[in-house]
């Protein structure tokens, strides 16, 4: 094969796995750059795919892929779009991408470093039938209307947008929040608190709000702490260093109920070097992550989640069966959530009485 035709053969290749919907397709200089070859065998391997039918050439001499043959030659495409510093949710990319092999469709992770990245336009006006996107939207204009735009083939992941019609995909329900209260009450804790991200999708304060409804069926009130972060997917660090707050609150809860599991282990941390011993002078708990709350020390107590791989299967599947239309299902959780009871919650202790 000629070496011209192993370029050829490359750009098809990449246009398959969707490489040029994050990366603008390159000129003949560019490709010749990219590849370690002259200007003329790129321009020849070009020429090859515009016969092919794979490229076309506009009247100003650049180069664009065929729609056409791209849609021809592809299966049902899905992508997960995600901020790259969300290592948080590999459970539930892990899971959609399970959920495509299972079904024999392609499947591409894409990471986005800010809101305004247009590597966010380009995944949701592409050549995907479903994407996954992991974003509090309603804050970001640009985002808003790319969603509401592409809401047929757009799924969100915690953060309810059914009202407008684009499909979500959630755990447990956040009602499952009041398993923590009962438990956290039948310990003897009075003092409760519950900590979320400022600005947080309506996810977290669907917690809280079960969680509060909950307390006040016991005759009881709850404090609500705000941290404050750069970016909702990078909660961890702040947490730890906005966790005075909390501990140094007058009277200090005994019981704190975390949104996220990554403000329950900043939290964790900080009462850690602060001398606190979580689970005997302060109770924390929180949602979901199962597998990372099982790692920490003292393991921390969740609402745990059924494996989120058959829903998503069950989400691909209706996509891919339904066509064209308004989507007959919207939100799709994985099921009841279980009590898991960690080390990090524990009896009330008679100082604290």
């Amino acid at each position: 094969m000629s070496k011209y035709s192993e370029i050829a053969e490359l750009v098809k290749r990449r246009i398959r796995k969707e490489d040029y919907t994050v990366n603008r397709f390159p000129g003949i200089r560019k490709l010749a750059e990219d590849c370690g070859v002259s200007y003329l065998t790129a321009r020849q391997a070009m020429l090859k795919l515009v016969d092919d039918g794979v490229l076309l050439q506009k009247e100003n001499g650049y180069f664009s892929i065929n729609p056409q043959w791209n849609r021809d030659k592809a299966e049902f495409k899905v992508a997960f779009l995600t901020h790259h510093r969300a290592s948080d949710y590999y459970v539930w990319e892990n899971a959609v991408m399970t959920a495509a092999e299972k079904l024999g469709v392609f499947f591409r992770q894409v990471y986005y470093t800010h809101d305004d990245d247009p590597v966010i336009a380009e995944v949701l006006s592409g050549d995907f039938d479903l994407i996954f996107f992991k974003h509090n939207i309603l804050g970001n204009p640009f985002c808003r209307n790319l969603v509401l735009k592409h809401r047929d083939k757009v799924v969100s992941l915690f953060q309810d947008l059914t009202e407008y019609g684009v499909r979500c995909l959630d755990g447990a329900s956040p009602d499952e929040a009041v398993r923590l209260v009962d438990h956290l009450y039948g310990l003897g804790h009075r003092r409760f608190a519950a900590v979320k991200v400022a600005g947080d999708s309506s996810s977290g304060s669907s917690k809280i709000a079960a969680w509060e409804r909950r307390l006040s069926q016991y005759g009881l009130k709850n404090t609500v702490f705000e941290v404050a972060c750069r970016h909702t997917s990078y909660t961890l660090i702040p947490a730890y260093e906005q966790a005075a707050q909390i501990v140094n609150a007058s009277p200090r809860p005994t019981a704190v109920f975390c949104t996220a599991l990554e403000l329950a282990i900043g939290l964790n941390r900080y009462c850690h070097e602060q001398g606190i011993t979580v689970g005997r002078e302060l109770s924390i708990c929180s949602f979901g992550q199962p597998e990372m709350a099982r790692m920490q020390v003292p393991s921390i107590t969740v609402i745990d989640r059924p494996p989120p791989v058959e829903v998503a299967e069950e989400m691909i599947r209706d996509v891919m069966d339904s066509g064209i239309g308004e989507p007959v299902k919207l939100m799709y959780r994985t099921g009841v959530g279980n009590l898991i009871v960690g080390e990090s919650t524990g009896p009330l202790t008679p100082s604290q009485h």
